[in-house]
């Protein structure tokens, strides 16, 4: 009887270890797909959300808007003139350029709104719970932050100059797709382009 118990005992403790093994293994499997899953979501440029992130998030904040009757308004921000700042500087400057665009952005809205990288020197900020007033002060305020600090490069000196966005602003309709919404933002940022930038 003694020596089946130590068997027995042995035997659990075997098993236990391998419990905590494979527990330990899963834990590690579990943060190795939220990691692939946000690499996924994630511009890796920037750091910001990428375009398939925005395409997901604003389909689920449109359906939320309808749903829960707030607004909803959506910013379309372009870089002005950004393949010169590319051509004068090259590219690992526009690299630094879009990076720097990026944080103000993402320093220009509250946690919970989506700042994503849409496409190329194209940015998209969906505001959530806001005004088509709240969203122009937000846009406002992206556009002066950029356009009233003229860029240099750091290790150089040299002066990149003023870079400046134009934008576009669209109050969610009941009753529209996310597409057509950002049809019409997009036609206030080429209205913009079109009225002289910035």
């Amino acid at each position: 009887l003694i020596e089946d118990t130590k068997l027995i005992v042995t035997s659990n403790t075997r098993l236990n270890k391998r419990l905590e093994t494979a527990n330990y293994d899963l834990g590690t499997l579990q943060l190795q797909l939220e990691h692939q899953r946000s690499a996924a979501l994630t511009d890796p440029l920037t750091g910001l959300a990428n375009r398939r992130a925005f395409d997901q998030t604003l389909a689920a904040t449109t359906e939320n808007a309808v749903a829960d009757s707030l607004p909803l308004c959506l910013l379309m921000i372009d870089i002005d003139h950004f393949k010169v700042v590319n051509d004068t500087h090259g590219h690992v400057i526009g690299d630094k350029v879009l990076r720097y665009i990026a944080g103000v952005l993402r320093e220009s809205v509250r946690g919970e709104d989506l700042v994503a990288r849409y496409g190329g020197e194209e940015f998209a900020v969906v505001l959530l719970n806001t005004t088509s007033e709240g969203a122009k002060h937000v846009a406002e305020k992206i556009r002066s932050r950029i356009a009233d600090r003229p860029l240099k490069q750091v290790n150089t000196g040299i002066a990149i100059g003023q870079v400046t966005v134009s934008l576009g602003l669209a109050l969610f309709k009941k009753g529209e797709t996310p597409e057509q919404f950002i049809e019409r933002a997009d036609r206030g940022l080429y209205t913009a382009k079109d009225q002289g930038r910035n």
